[in-house]
């Protein structure tokens, strides 16, 4: 009974429509806040702490609601389901119920334009996903892949070659596949944020 909730949260029950594509769905329940987000792990939390005063409150990152948006603080944003967004990602779409995969890779991987090159791979097959430089390893790089089988493999295989991947010599030594790893909207560098960075112009690609 949306009724009882308390100011905003009564229009948030319900499906939207991630950025990348996907259903993220809002439920509310004995007084939690409960979301599926097919890019990051179940999420409940009492509906006072989730909706705040300075926004709405979803692990690290803060949202604005504003009718059928919320956009949320790390640049990502969920419209409320109707046809016509469906429509706009159907290749993205596709990827609903595939699970994201999680890759350690060592190697050359850090300041060696390594994130761009691996996101760039991801788009250029239709995968989401993201990149993440270790802070204390310098040789790690964490990668979470969320699309066709065949096309994630199709990187894998590329870093485990140990080929350059690029022209400023990225190269990895290894790639293991985890268990876990870190939701895309979490990673340093993703599918959706990479055009937001000042990337160096010269680097070419390989992969």
């Amino acid at each position: 009974n949306n009724s009882a909730l308390p100011n905003a949260a009564a229009g948030l029950a319900g499906a939207w429509i991630h950025n990348c594509g996907g259903i993220v769905n809002i439920k509310f329940l004995e007084g939690n806040c409960i979301i599926e987000n097919p890019y990051a792990q179940l999420f409940c939390l009492p509906i006072a702490e989730f909706e705040q005063g300075d926004g709405l409150h979803y692990f690290q990152h803060v949202g604005l609601h504003d009718g059928d948006t919320i956009k949320w603080s790390n640049g990502s944003f969920w419209t409320r389901e109707v046809g016509i967004a469906r429509a706009r990602t159907p290749h993205i779409l596709s990827n609903i119920g595939v699970q994201p995969r999680y890759f350690l890779v060592r190697g050359r991987v850090q300041n060696v334009m390594f994130r761009q090159t691996m996101v760039r791979a991801m788009q250029s097959r239709e995968i989401l996903g993201g990149a993440t430089n270790h802070d204390l390893d310098k040789s790690r790089v964490d990668l979470t892949f969320h699309g066709a089988v065949d096309k994630v493999d199709e990187i894998i295989t590329a870093l485990r070659g140990g080929f350059n991947l690029n022209s400023w010599g990225a190269q990895a030594l290894s790639a293991e596949e985890m268990p876990t790893g870190i939701s895309i909207d979490d990673h340093q560098v993703n599918t959706t944020n990479v055009d937001s960075f000042s990337w160096n112009p010269e680097v070419r690609m390989y992969i």
